[in-house]
């Protein structure tokens, strides 16, 4: 691939609690995830992102640039960087809070960027499972 690729969507950090065990964090999110992997291919990639000038968002920065990804300029502001709690059960089923606070400025249109991601900007819920994975404005239409 010749040219740079847009990735937009969140960058985070996980959250993991196991038992009494103190809680272990790792840098996340399915976006970032994506941008990691194509700068760890040695693609030309920018994040699209919103996180906060405090140490996580420093954690997910410096993950980021070992990675060979470059965020965007507007990515990072004075919010708080956003996190995914899971509490693992005994039964070892894991339930979610998110704290996402998701306020991203999209960077301005370039000739550079030949393909563009994005993620999910809210958690999946139950609701979305109801849902026609197709909207209604990309089915086929009828013929008359």
């Amino acid at each position: 691939m010749n040219g740079q690729a847009l990735i937009v969507g969140e960058a985070l950090v996980d959250i993991v609690r196991r038992g009494g065990d103190d809680p272990v964090e790792h840098v996340g999110g399915s976006p970032l995830n994506v941008a990691v992997g194509l700068g760890r291919l040695d693609r030309e990639v920018r994040l699209a992102t919103s996180l906060g000038a405090d140490e996580r968002g420093g954690r997910i920065a410096r993950h980021l640039d070992a990675s060979g990804v470059v965020l965007t300029q507007s990515s990072v502001s004075a919010m708080r960087t956003a996190t995914a709690s899971a509490t693992i059960g005994d039964d070892n089923a894991a339930t979610y809070e998110f704290d996402i606070a998701w306020q991203p400025r999209l960077p301005e249109p370039s000739a550079d960027a030949v393909l563009v991601h994005t993620g999910r900007s809210r958690p999946y819920s139950n609701r979305d499972a109801t849902r026609s994975p197709i909207s209604s404005s990309s089915r086929p239409r009828p013929r008359r």
